[in-house]
């Protein structure tokens, strides 16, 4: 992952970013928006409390993907 600087209206606007390749194209996924700040360490600071809904958020999705692998495997048996 990545913070990436983009330019919206003439202002820069930061994001963490997942980077991968399709093919032969550079393609990237938004993973949490910085804001406007110039200083993405400062953006993170303020934007901390999302960083920790998303983390939650990833890891019940995680123990989901698991339970589902688990309950299709005894489906088979």
């Amino acid at each position: 992952m990545q913070v990436r600087r983009k330019t919206i209206g003439g202002q820069a606007h930061y994001d963490i970013v997942e980077v991968f390749q399709r093919g032969s194209r550079t393609e990237y996924s938004s993973v949490v928006a910085l804001g406007t700040d110039p200083d993405p360490q400062v953006a993170l600071a303020k934007h901390q409390a999302a960083l920790v809904d998303i983390t939650k958020t990833l890891l019940r999705l995680q123990h989901c993907k698991t339970a589902t692998r688990r309950s299709g495997a005894n489906a088979t048996r």
